[in-house]
């Protein structure tokens, strides 16, 4: 009788056994999905929407194309006035382009207005034109004062635009709206993760067991974050966006590069920590059978 009873209980134990297996290995899932989510979260934390991080992507390349438009579109409201376009020669200056640019960055996070200071720029302008007009003998009566006046405004709202980093108001409106969710998502993600590690681990009597499955998880989470950013770099489809000017173009790629490398990178750091819990279970294991002997 006793016979029968082992007898039928040993398939109810390869039952529950095979049962936890298959729970373990959906937590796991369930584990690799909340990693990735929270590893997306910081890569929108500290890449897509931050300041320093737009900031130190423009480079030397982006304010110097911004300089060549400005003097490009001031050239070209000078034109029609039959005033020669020489004088718009060191009306602007790349310390100054540098100045609005990144003014305008810090004032559009911090959630104010910014007004690029062109008082310097606008005595330079004037006094320029002044001198040819001089040079042409034409005298500056209150009407052609106005004129000119009207003239050095129209240069400095483009000036302005182009200061401006296009699509900025958009990172700063996604900002303001879900910084805060992002930032609660990522805390609750991570608690989330903890307490489904725990249960993995909880599930088995030999800790290294369950700890398999955290392995499983991360090289999952590894795998996901890796694949698709390794595609779009590799295959750099991206980089046919119809974007201008070519400045903006040039640094709109370079923002999109540094985002998918810190996902790759990210990728980098769980193959790390999955090898890390690999060679744990195995020292574990080790001294398992070497306890049991």
């Amino acid at each position: 009788m006793a016979d029968k009873e082992k007898k039928a209980g040993k398939p109810l134990k390869i039952a529950d056994s095979k049962y936890r297996k298959v729970i373990a290995y959906l937590l796991s899932f369930i584990l690799s999905l909340l990693l990735l989510l929270t590893t997306l979260c910081l890569v929108a934390y500290f890449r897509v929407m931050s300041e320093r991080h737009i900031l130190s992507t423009l480079g030397d390349e982006y304010y110097e194309g911004v300089l060549k438009t400005a003097v490009a579109s001031a050239e070209d409201i000078t034109m029609p006035t039959g005033i020669d376009v020489s004088v718009i020669n060191g009306v602007f200056d790349i310390e100054s382009v540098r100045r609005d640019v990144n003014g305008y960055i810090s004032a559009a996070f911090a959630g104010r207005n910014y007004k690029p200071d062109t008082e310097a720029a606008d005595n330079r302008l004037y006094k320029n034109v002044s001198e040819f007009l001089d040079s042409h003998d034409i005298t500056l009566v209150n009407e052609k004062k106005e004129t000119i006046e009207a003239y050095i405004k129209e240069i400095n709202a483009e000036y302005e635009m182009h200061t401006r980093l296009p699509g900025l108001g958009i990172i700063t409106q996604y900002r303001t709206k879900y910084l805060k969710i992002i930032t609660i998502a990522f805390f609750v993600l991570l608690g989330l993760s903890v307490i489904i590690a725990a249960i993995i681990i909880k599930m088995y009597h030999h800790p290294h067991r369950g700890m398999r499955f955290i392995a499983y998880a991360s090289g999952g989470t590894a795998l996901m974050s890796l694949a698709a950013p390794l595609y779009l770099l590799i295959g750099g489809r991206y980089k046919g966006l119809n974007l201008s000017p070519e400045h903006f173009y040039n640094f709109a790629i370079r923002f999109i590069n540094r985002a998918l490398v810190s996902c790759v990178i990210a990728a980098v750091i769980w193959l790390i920590i999955t090898a890390a819990l690999a060679f744990a279970i195995h020292m574990m294991r080790k001294k398992l059978i070497n306890n049991s002997k």
